[in-house]
C-alpha cells in the first residue's frame, strides 16, 4: 500500500500534469496551424496553376485570332496581292479601307485577296502632287486558323509612286506595303489621322 502524498507532492503532481496539460495543448495548436497552412500552400498552388493555364489558353487563343499580312506586288506596280505572314491562316476575304479624305469606297476581296491601284489612284492624284506618297490603310481580314473562323483588322501603309506617262500624264504606282499594327476599335479614325497628302 502507497504512503499518503504530503501537500507538497501532491502540489508537485499536480504542477507536473498541468505542465503536460499545457505542453500537449501548445503540440495540438502547432499541428493545427501546421496543417492550415499544408491546405492553404496545397489550394494556392492549384489555383496559381489553374490562373496559368487560363492565362496560356487565352494567349494561344490571342494568337490564333490575329494576323500579319505581306503583300507581293505584281503588274509593275499596278496592283498587290496579300497573303498571310502568319504559318497556317488561309485568308477567306479582305475589306480594304481608305483615309475618308479620298473619297474612296472600301474595296472587298475573296480569297484572291488582291488590291488594284486603279481602286484609289484617281483619289490620290488628286490629293496629293508628292512623288513618293504613303497611303494608310486599314485592312479586315476574314480568315480561318485551325479549323475556326477569324476577323482581324490591321493598319498597313501602302508605299505609292508617281511616274510620269508619256500618254494620260502621270500615274499612281504601288512600291510595297508595310504592317503598322492591329487596329484598335476605331481603324478609320486612325487611318484618317495617318494620312498626310503632302508627305514625299
Amino acid at each position: 500500500m502507497s504512503e499518503p502524498q504530503t501537500p507538497k507532492q501532491a502540489a508537485e503532481a499536480a504542477a507536473i500534469r498541468r505542465r503536460w496539460i499545457t505542453l500537449g495543448e501548445v503540440l495540438a495548436v502547432v499541428a493545427v496551424v501546421i496543417s492550415g497552412l499544408t491546405l492553404w500552400n496545397s489550394y494556392s498552388e492549384r489555383s496559381t496553376a489553374a490562373a496559368e493555364k487560363a492565362a496560356e489558353r487565352q494567349s494561344e487563343q490571342a494568337a490564333a485570332a490575329s494576323i500579319v499580312l505581306s503583300g507581293r506586288v505584281e503588274e509593275d506596280g499596278e496592283a498587290i496581292s496579300f497573303s498571310s505572314a502568319n504559318e497556317g491562316r488561309v485568308i477567306q476575304s479582305l475589306t480594304v479601307r481608305f483615309p475618308s479624305a479620298l473619297g474612296v469606297s472600301p474595296v472587298e476581296t475573296l480569297a484572291d485577296a488582291r488590291l488594284d491601284a486603279g481602286a484609289f489612284a484617281r483619289a490620290v492624284r488628286g490629293a496629293t502632287d508628292a512623288k513618293r506618297i504613303r497611303l494608310p490603310i486599314a485592312v479586315e481580314a476574314v480568315f480561318t486558323a485551325g479549323g475556326d473562323l477569324h476577323r482581324a483588322t490591321g493598319l498597313y501603309q501602302l508605299g505609292l509612286e508617281r511616274r510620269d506617262r508619256l500618254i494620260g500624264g502621270d500615274a499612281i504606282r504601288i512600291s510595297g506595303v508595310a504592317y503598322q499594327g492591329a487596329a484598335g476599335r476605331a481603324p478609320q479614325a486612325e487611318i484618317d489621322r495617318l494620312w498626310r497628302p503632302t508627305a514625299t
